[in-house]
């Protein structure tokens, strides 16, 4: 009697198995600004800094790069970069974390001066339906930009 238990019980845990694992993939998507251009050899302009599209998020299971390349031939690709987070897709917020003292303080600038090089940059998970970027030039340059996410299927 109890063989035909344990027998069914490991059955079931093998039949089962494989129907309730949560599967993954990895989704790159070329970036684009918030009018829907393609973010591929864009052009910035010095002091002009633009802002992605809303990039949903909401599979996400914790891990997101962004691949990003300054590629303007002669350029000094001064680019600062930033994150920002939404519930709705819209209205667009700064992530603030606190210490065990209670001191509050701004997610900082994901990158700073970006220059002439290609970079995969890992971004913190935060709890959120969106995000978009933020490219700050302070010199005229071309940027390249995927994100890079694993989701869940």
């Amino acid at each position: 009697m109890r063989t035909k238990l344990l027998t069914a019980l490991l059955l079931t845990f093998l039949i089962a198995t494989p129907a309730l694992a949560k599967r993954f993939y990895i989704n790159e998507t070329l970036l684009k600004d918030s009018d829907g251009t393609v973010i591929s050899s864009y052009s910035l302009t010095s002091g002009s800094a633009i802002n992605s599209a809303a990039i949903n998020v909401s599979k996400n299971v914790g891990f997101m790069t962004l691949l990003i390349t300054e590629n303007k031939a002669g350029g000094s690709g001064d680019v600062d970069i930033s994150v920002s987070w939404s519930i709705d897709g819209t209205n667009f917020y700064t992530s603030y974390s606190t210490d065990l003292a209670g001191t509050i303080s701004a997610d900082g600038t994901i990158s700073e001066a970006l220059g002439n090089v290609t970079r995969w940059i890992v971004i913190p998970a935060r709890l959120a339906k969106f995000c978009r970027f933020t490219f700050d030039p302070d010199a005229n340059s071309q940027i390249t930009a995927s994100i890079i996410i694993q989701e869940e299927r």
